[in-house]
């Protein structure tokens, strides 16, 4: 894509986020509810995450209480799918989609067709609403309407919470039999995939694809961020629990993939290029797109089922560094 097209489509979400965000936080006459509790909020994986129940409302929609739960009884119920690569679906693998922010198109019409894509190759595929999206936005007065949000520790505890649900997710998906297990994370979502992919020993391979990663620069970088600056500075005042390059991955450099766009303005190049060399020079894929752009490219996507169906079904043992 020319680099044009790519930096206007980026700036125009950019910008439009900006706006957005804005409108939804809350006038002066309008109180913020008090900040969460102070006790730090940890991206620690290695504590396994209470064991969840899934309850079937269709083939394929699940739902499931939400194991961190938020004070906000709409933000705790789990809504997903589980799209199956036919009867016998326990004896194969599984990819988790996690969206990026704000994306809930992404989750309602990309995903299920990646799902569908990954059924043909043999592999599950599931993914489910992150905290503070969707229907699980709080609706009462003063409550955070958004992932991103001006209020001491509201950002940091959705990052925790997804992280949590991620990994009970995948620990239930373990337990149906469902092996290899792997993430295919998108721009935020890709950000939880890596910080998951280094905190936990339950990923066979990981896809992050656009991801922030080094969320403390995007925070300070980002005209939508504005509003949580002070915020996380006061509840994150060592940044480097954000930033996937002063963390190593558990999973090989073998089956880890990395995805940047060549004309991204939300992640620059610069960044997922020092990534690649802190982990140790896994696969990173240049792409010539934006950060936009790169999300609507079913060329590259198309590229990337196609590693993650060799991942999928590689020999197994060859997992994990």
């Amino acid at each position: 894509m020319l680099r044009q097209v790519a930096e206007v489509l980026d700036r125009w979400v950019i910008e439009r986020a900006t706006v957005r965000l804005v409108r939804r936080l809350p006038g002066p006459a309008q109180a913020l509810e008090p900040p969460l509790p102070a006790q730090p909020i940890t991206f620690n994986g290695a504590r396994s995450p209470k064991a969840i129940q899934l309850t079937w409302t269709s083939r394929t929609a699940f739902q499931f209480s939400s194991p961190q739960p938020s004070p906000w009884p709409e933000n705790n119920l789990v809504c997903g799918h589980l799209f199956r690569a036919g009867p016998h679906w326990q004896a194969k693998p599984t990819v988790v989609l996690l969206h990026g922010w704000r994306a809930e198109r992404q989750y309602r019409w990309q995903f299920p067709w990646l799902a569908r894509c990954l059924n043909r190759r043999g592999i599950n595929a599931a993914f489910f609403l992150l905290p503070m999206h969707g229907s699980r936005c709080p609706r009462s007065p003063g409550a955070p309407r958004d992932f991103i949000w001006p209020v001491a520790g509201c950002t940091r505890a959705a990052a925790a919470q997804a992280l949590v649900e991620t990994q009970a997710l995948l620990r239930w998906l373990a337990g149906q039999g469902s092996a290899p297990l792997g993430l295919w994370g998108f721009s935020l979502g890709g950000w939880l995939a890596g910080l998951l992919a280094c905190r936990t020993s339950a990923l066979d391979f990981a896809v992050l694809y656009c991801p922030v990663a080094r969320m403390h620069q995007a925070v300070l970088r980002l005209p939508f961020c504005a509003p949580i600056r002070a915020a996380l500075e006061a509840v994150s005042p060592n940044p480097e629990i954000l930033d996937l390059t002063k963390l190593q991955p558990q999973v090989s450099r073998q089956r880890l993939l990395l995805v940047a766009g060549q004309h991204d303005l939300f992640v620059p190049l610069s960044e997922i290029e020092l990534l690649a060399q802190r982990w140790g020079q896994p696969d990173l894929w240049q792409i010539a797109h934006g950060h936009i752009s790169a999300l609507l490219a079913p060329v590259v996507l198309i590229r990337v089922l196609g590693w993650i169906s060799r991942q999928a079904h590689a020999s197994p043992g060859s997992a994990r560094a």
